[in-house]
């Protein structure tokens, strides 16, 4: 088994519950983190609505009128994980809102016995976990095709441009 116990990941939980304990989206999260902690990543989670984030463009909106912004301590937390996931409202259902994973439903919890879900919240963790591992011991992503400073400088890195098309 691959040692992922160097890598740290961040859970944000972005559900409409105001309590992070009342939250479905909250549970399937905890089945993620849960394979994450069993191989050793270090896991934080954050509950949105936990947090005062005024709307706005700019790292902290208190420079800016607002009385509070928890946005620069987040974002700290996310510039310091290796791992990204953000968990948002979600309904298990194919046309819109029906129960939600971890309601009740004929004696049931939905959700916790379908493989549909089981395997897709396995495969996405451990996608996230080796990926995660790759762009640590490479040192992230190579720049080549992506670096700001040489697109203004003139690369443009195959990028064929309209204005001179016949």
């Amino acid at each position: 088994m691959s040692d992922f116990s160097a890598l740290t990941a961040l859970y944000v939980n972005t559900s409409l519950k105001r309590s992070a304990d009342e939250s479905h989206t909250r549970l399937l999260m905890q089945a993620s983190a849960g394979i994450m902690r069993k191989h050793g990543v270090t896991v934080d989670e954050l509950h949105m609505l936990d947090h005062r984030v005024p709307p706005g463009v700019y790292p902290d909106m208190t420079e800016h009128g607002w009385g509070q912004d928890d946005w620069p301590a987040i974002w700290q937390r996310v510039q310091a994980a290796d791992i990204l996931i953000i968990g948002t409202p979600l309904w298990l259902g194919e046309a819109g809102p029906g129960p939600s994973y971890g309601d009740g439903v004929d004696g049931k919890r939905a959700g916790f016995d379908t493989d549909f879900t089981r395997r897709n919240t396995t495969i996405m963790t451990w996608n996230a976990m080796h990926l995660a591992k790759m762009l640590k011991i490479a040192g992230g992503y190579r720049t080549e095709g992506n670096d700001r400073r040489a697109f203004v400088a003139g690369c443009r890195f195959d990028y064929e441009n309209p204005e001179y098309r016949a």
